[in-house]
Parts: C-alpha cells; structure tokens; sequence
C-alpha cells in the first residue's frame, strides 16, 4: 500500500557513527557485541506494546496471550482500514490504485486471521509440550522451522565449508567479476544458506526475559512529573549523550546491566553457537530489530581470517508480530534513513528504522549493527596483525522476512557510505527475498552500487521452485516498461538480481534489472563438476536422505501449495545442490 510522501535526500548519520566504539581495553568480542545489544532493550523496556508481551512471557498466561495477540490484530485493522478509506476519499487515487488498497486490505485482514488463529493453537500449552518431546525424540531438539529436516545441519562438509571461508576472504581486487562478467560463488552460498537456515533457532525467551528486567524500573533521568496545570514545561531530563555499549548501565545501574546481560543467554544461541564451532566459525547475536519476537541479526566470523557474514532472520512461523510486519505492506517515505531512496514497506521498515525510539535513547537497529560491524572489524584486525593492505570483508545473508531486513541495511550502508575504509562491502546472498520498495528506490540504489567499476558487488536474490513469497507477491514495480502510479499498492519491487534454481543439466537462470541484461553470469565453484557430483552421492547415500528429498519434490509439485513449501529452506538446500555449475540462461519475467 501507499501513501503521499516526499523523498529527502539528505539521511541522518548513524547514532554511533562519530562515537569511540567500546574495544579499546576489552579483547572479549562477545562481551563488547553484547554491550551493544544492551542499549537495544532500554528502547524495548520502554515500549508498551513490548512491556505487555514480556508481561504474558513472565506470567505464562495462555488467555493473557490471546488477548494480547487478539488486540494486536484489532490495531491493525483499524490502523489498516482506517489508512485505506483516507487513501481512497481523499488521496486523490485513481479507481486501479483504490481497488489496490482494498485488495491489501481485504486479503490482509482475511489471511492475518487464519495466522492469528494457528499461531494461537501453536501455543496451546499441550500443543507446546507435545511439541517438544517430538522435537527431542525425533526433530534434534530444533525449533519449529528446522525441526523437521534436522539432517540439513549435517549435509555441509568440511571440504565445502573450507572453499566458501577461502572465497569469503578473497580481496575485492582479485575477485574475478568484472563489467561484462558476474560470479555467483556456489560454495559461499551453501555457507550462507546454512547460516540463514541455523540463525531460525534464536527464540525470544531470553530477550523478553532481559526486557522484563528494566521494563518496571525507573531510569536514572526519570523526573518526577510537574502538575499538568504549569504548560509547556518538559516533564522529563533531555537524555544526556551515551556512548555505545553504556546506555544500559548508566541509566540502570552495573548490577542490572550484568543481569540484564546474563538473561541474554539462551538455549537457542547455544544451538547457533555448536553448529558453527564444527567449522570454525564464531557467532554473537547483534540486534533484536526492535521486537521481542525471534527476529534478530547475528554476526558471524572466523576468527583467524578476514570476513564477517551479518545474517538476518527471517519470519518465526508462529510469532503473530512477526508476521504483522510481514503484512503492514503500506509504503512510507525512508529517505531521511536512506540516501537517494523513495519509499520502502512499511513493516520491514521498522525493524530497522523505527520512528518510535525511546527517549531514554536515541538507538536504533542500525546503529547498533554498525557499531558492532566496526567493532568486530577492528577487533578482527587487531587479533590478526592485519596491516593497511588488508579490508575486512563484509557479506549479508538471510531468509525470507530475513532477506528484507538486510537489504536495507546493506542499502543504507551502500547509499550513505557509513563503513570506514578498512572495511570492504561485499555481496549479499539472499534466499526466498520478499518485495522490498518502488521503482525510483531501485533505480537509485543501482546506479549507486555500480558506481565504482573497480570494485564490483552483486546483491544476490535466489529464488527455488516459483517459491511462493519471492515471486507470487504483487511486483509490477520490477517491469520498467509498465506505467504505473507510484500510489498503486502494486507498486513494489524486489532489490537485486534474481537468480532461479534449476536441476542440473540444465543451467539456472538470471532475471532483473539489478545489473544488466545480457550480462554473462557464470555459477562458480571452487570444486569441479565431477567433484560436486561425487558430493551429493554421498549425501544422498546418508540414510533415508534420498527418500526425504524425493518426498519433498513431490510435495512442491501440488498446486499453489506446493509453492508455499518451497519456501521452507531445506528445499532451497536440496534445490542448490541440485544445479549445474557453469554460465547461467537470462530470461524475462
């Protein structure tokens, strides 16, 4: 949906970006990454739609849930209709943009209720205990996403996981991209994909456990309120400046920001944690992008090399929040957020630019992203002795809900050039990406990305089986050649270049106007055809592998629903190791 806006050009800098980073004295990356994350919750403390959920997290109520779920449902359905009418009587819409809206509104609202009604029945307290002894018995102890396909953790080898860590270190100058060719590199992303599928177990105990520990106290600013009668007087101190990692225990104190802290943990994390160890891989969670659902980013990086992959988590199949930012799909103006850029959805959005930021604390996602970015890039250099000559290397991935939130954090830091030197943008890999923003945000972000002819990225956008979420939704603003109003819900467009899985022999195919058409695109790997060959054998040797895989190409075959399974990642992980290496076909949408 849309609504009227301007597009300024000129973005506000980052929170942290002129501040001193919290490494100098302190050599635990997790312990500098988790100060970070701490200023995060004094925001979600202070928010009430937060403090209501954490207050059912701690009283573990069902009928409160409902309630709380059930009147989250009923804001958005008077926020939603109440935009559309005021759109329509008065936006000035032509009949195709009003039937647009109404379009939105009603399928919206229509399907909102059956996910409102699953997500409660998913939380039915027997449903949740029988869940988790099936989980145990036969899932690997995985969260809901994972839980059935535990086998995917165990199908990324040493050998391939070793080649993707070889190519995430490559300099930029060496890379083999240039105007006229394109890589996309096979063995970074079955890495990614591993990551963006693993980065499902974060659960969100931990983080309404550590919110309901501020989330009643009073902060050290807080002013008693003087009488209503006096007018015009603040009846609250102006925040005084903060800097990163310090914002939590100034304002609470050092003994809370330590259980604040400890309450972080989580069983989830721990999962992530072993799954990256076989690899030699580090991880640390980084932001929560203002919620206290599951959505969050994670940092990941091999601590002896110079890369770090920022992963996003995508949508948590039975946290109703998450799927209301999924579906608050107005478009708003982020141009004072992204340089050059018009208008983005409105749900994704606020996960990492949010309006309503406490004024206890002016930090949003972004800036703690950043922050624990230059973080870790300086502590990576300092562990490793890396002298001038050597730029950490910076990639992105994520899933679904996932893909949206990292493009926009890696567009604001493509348009507004926010990393210092020593830190090298590369390219993002994202699976099963939704619709993202208008036609003028991506043209803006195109001309900005292919700018420097020298140090060439690629945004990535891999699609698998005409998977249900990255082609089925409404994206006539991805066809230049189509005229349409900039206030038809319609509108949208994806970010990047598509990339569509196909079976070997056949050659996968490139589609978008991410870069341009006809532009050679080869699927590069750092092991030969026969090589790859011999790996899936062996994969699908393992027992009942080849018997999983088979059933689940069946089950995407079944009309319209089938679409909706292929989006689950463990049939894009049967669908990557299933192409052809070598130059890939451009097609048209």
């Amino acid at each position: 949906m849309s609504s009227p806006s301007t597009n300024p050009t000129t973005a506000n800098n980052p929170v942290h970006d002129d501040e001193p980073l919290p490494t100098d004295g302190d050599d635990d990356i997790h312990s500098i990454l988790r100060k970070l994350r701490l200023d995060e919750v004094v925001g979600l403390s202070q928010n009430n739609t937060h403090k209501r959920t954490v207050r059912y997290n701690a009283a573990g109520n069902y009928i409160s849930l409902v309630f709380l779920e059930t009147g989250r449902y009923i804001r958005y359905l008077f926020q939603t209709w109440t935009s559309v009418i005021i759109s329509i009587l008065f936006g000035g819409l032509g009949l195709f943009d009003a039937l647009s809206l109404l379009f939105f509104a009603v399928g919206g609202s229509a399907l909102l209720l059956l996910i409102l009604i699953f997500c409660l029945a998913a939380h039915f307290p027997v449903l949740v205990r029988l869940y988790y002894r099936w989980s145990a018995k036969y899932g690997g102890g995985l969260g809901l996403v994972n839980a059935g396909n535990p086998s995917l953790f165990y199908a990324l080898t040493q050998e391939q996981a070793a080649a993707a860590k070889k190519a995430l270190g490559v300099d930029i100058a060496k890379q083999k991209d240039n105007t006229k060719e394109r890589f996309f590199d096979f063995d970074i992303a079955k890495l990614t994909l591993q990551i963006a599928s693993v980065i499902y177990e974060h659960d969100n105990d931990a983080i309404r456990k550590a919110v309901a520990l501020t989330a009643s106290d009073k902060p050290k600013t807080y002013a008693p309120q003087l009488s209503s009668i006096v007018s015009g007087i603040r009846t609250n101190l102006d925040p005084p400046s903060h800097g990163p990692g310090r914002l939590l225990e100034d304002l609470f104190g050092e003994q809370k920001s330590d259980d604040v802290s400890q309450a972080l943990d989580s069983e989830g994390d721990r999962k992530i944690r072993e799954f990256c160890a076989k690899f030699g891989i580090d991880f640390e969670p980084v932001s929560e992008l203002n919620n206290t659902s599951s959505a969050f980013a994670g940092l990941f990086w091999d601590p002896n090399s110079n890369w770090i992959i920022l992963s996003f988590k995508g949508t948590g199949p039975i946290e109703f929040g998450e799927w209301l930012s999924d579906f608050n799909a107005f478009m708003v103006p982020v141009g004072t957020h992204v340089n050059l850029f018009s208008k983005v959805h409105k749900g994704f959005k606020e996960r990492v630019f949010p309006e309503d930021v406490s004024k206890l604390g002016s930090f949003r996602p972004y800036d703690t992203i950043l922050a624990g970015t230059k973080a870790l890039a300086k502590w990576l250099r300092k562990k490793n002795g890396f002298g001038d000559n050597v730029k950490i290397n910076l990639w992105f991935t994520g899933h679904s809900l996932g893909c949206a939130t990292a493009s926009l954090v890696y567009t604001r830091m493509v348009m507004n050039d926010d990393l210092p030197k020593k830190i090298e943008l590369r390219n993002p890999y994202l699976f099963a990406a939704p619709i993202l923003c208008d036609r003028p945000s991506v043209e803006s972000f195109n001309g900005k990305m292919f700018g420097d002819s020298k140090r060439i990225k690629t945004m990535w956008r891999i699609t698998s089986n005409d998977d249900a979420v990255a082609t089925l939704l409404p994206e006539l603003g991805d066809y230049n050649s189509l005229q349409i109003s900039p206030n038809n819900g319609f509108a949208f467009a994806h970010l990047g270049t598509e990339l569509k899985l196909r079976n070997e022999p056949d050659n996968s195919n490139v589609a978008g106007n991410h870069i341009t058409y006809g532009t050679t695109v080869h699927l590069d790997s750092a092991f030969s055809k026969e090589e790859i060959a011999k790996q899936r054998a062996e994969h699908l040797a393992q027992p009942g592998e080849a018997k999983r895989e088979l059933i689940g190409v069946f089950l995407q075959k079944i009309p319209l629903i089938g679409r909706l399974i292929a989006h689950c990642t463990i049939y894009y992980w049967d669908q990557l190791d299933r192409v052809a290496i070598g130059e890939c076909n451009w097609v048209i949408n």
